[in-house]
């Protein structure tokens, strides 16, 4: 999936003694099935670019096109559950949102919780946990108990579960030692050569 956005700007609390401008006029494209880094200290705008690109945040001005959907600036995208399933987000330490005693309810969840149907579901739980190098002996294992890198891996097929199009990485190597790096970097090269993903890390 193709991402374009033309001379998109966004401004935090217009008209107001707070308002801050942190994207002005930007236009790129992200291309499809290729593996792409946003690089810029921090404050520089990066989570917000990749906040308006599943449409958590609006366009203040410029247009995001991401695939079929259209995101402007005060129009609402009537299929918004559709595109954030699409384009799939996984956050810095992502695992510290871990709350439940399973790896197989904890990938599950997002299923259940947004009422997306889902055929054969725990068919899909498997398969994604094979997408991050994982297998179905870690179904029954308590995510607490995993090392840093299983665990950044468990959180990465809990948004896999969706097949989105689109995997959106923020510092996604923060907190891993040298071997969990280079483990999770393998996985990001097979996620887009195998299942033709377009990727986008976030980092500085």
């Amino acid at each position: 999936m193709e991402i374009k956005l033309n001379k998109v700007g966004f401004v935090y609390q217009p008209g107001t003694p707070f308002e801050k401008e942190v994207l002005k006029n930007l236009t790129l494209t992200i291309p499809q099935e290729k593996i792409t880094a946003i690089l810029g200290k921090c404050g520089s705008g990066k989570t917000t670019l990749i906040q308006l690109l599943n449409g958590l945040l609006k366009p203040t001005s410029g247009t995001i096109q991401v695939g079929e959907f259209l995101l402007e600036p005060n129009k609402k995208v009537a299929n918004i559950h559709d595109l954030r399933f699409q384009v799939g987000m996984v956050f810095q330490f992502p695992e510290e949102q871990f709350f439940h005693t399973t790896v197989e309810k904890e990938i599950g969840f997002a299923v259940d919780q947004f009422q997306y149907r889902v055929q054969e579901k725990e068919k899909r739980i498997i398969e994604s946990l094979i997408m991050v190098g994982l297998d179905a002996s870690y179904l029954k294992r308590d995510p607490f108990t995993l090392s840093n890198g299983e665990k950044r891996k468990v959180a990465i097929a809990s948004v896999l579960i969706f097949n989105p199009k689109v995997l959106i990485f923020d510092e996604p190597t923060v907190g891993l030692d040298e071997i969990s790096k280079k483990s999770f970097m393998k996985v990001i090269r097979m996620l887009k050569k195998r299942y033709h993903k377009t990727i986008i890390i976030v980092t500085h």
